[in-house]
């Protein structure tokens, strides 16, 4: 039996793409964002670029560790 969610505890890298498309997308026919949450989502940008390749759990959700060996397109 596993109590918890184990994702909490993973590097996952994959839901990064996302973010930027809903960003986009509530920009383009929500609201502009403010300069303060483009600010934010600058800094995390920042961080994905610098962390991209680490490998991480991605939506494979592998209880044995972190992998490089899966693609997700």
């Amino acid at each position: 039996m596993r109590i918890g969610n184990g994702a909490a505890e993973q590097l996952q890298l994959d839901i990064y793409g996302e973010l930027i498309d809903s960003v986009y997308l509530y920009n383009k026919y929500g609201s502009p964002i403010s300069h303060d949450s483009w600010m934010d989502l600058t800094r995390v940008i920042e961080w994905i670029c610098e962390n991209w390749d680490q490998a991480d759990e991605g939506i494979w959700e592998v209880r044995g560790g972190a992998s490089t060996s899966r693609i997700h397109a």
